[in-house]
């Protein structure tokens, strides 16, 4: 982060660590590694997943869903593939998950606010 002139400070209420971009108007970023954030490259964080591998059985049904951790907060892994297995994995179905999360999300939050939601 330091490498990338990012900075990681306290910040907000809580003084939580966040990554401080050094260009102005970005927002601070609680991560240091997060699926896909390109815009946070200027600043150190590694947008590019870790990927792990497992073996299936041959006869398995399987159904792999990436989200992040915006959409798992308030949505079970059981709820978001019982909809996608439902209505079929389509983006229209994804998004559909995406905002129920986000409803919940702004539900459960004191002040409103929602982690981002990717599916």
């Amino acid at each position: 982060v330091k490498q990338a002139g990012g900075e990681v400070r306290p910040h907000g209420a809580g003084k939580r660590a966040r990554v401080i971009s050094s260009q102005p108007g970005h927002p601070g970023y609680a991560l240091t590694r997060s699926l896909g954030l390109a815009s946070g490259l200027e600043c150190g964080i590694i947008p590019e997943p870790q990927v792990s591998s497992h073996q299936v059985r041959q006869d398995a049904e399987a159904l792999l869903v990436l989200g992040t951790d915006g959409l798992f907060e308030f949505c079970s892994g059981r709820t978001v593939a019982g909809h996608l297995f439902l209505h079929g994995v389509t983006e229209e179905a994804l998004e559909e998950v995406v905002q129920e999360s986000r409803k919940l999300w702004s539900m459960n939050s004191s002040n409103n606010t929602v982690d981002d939601a990717t599916a």
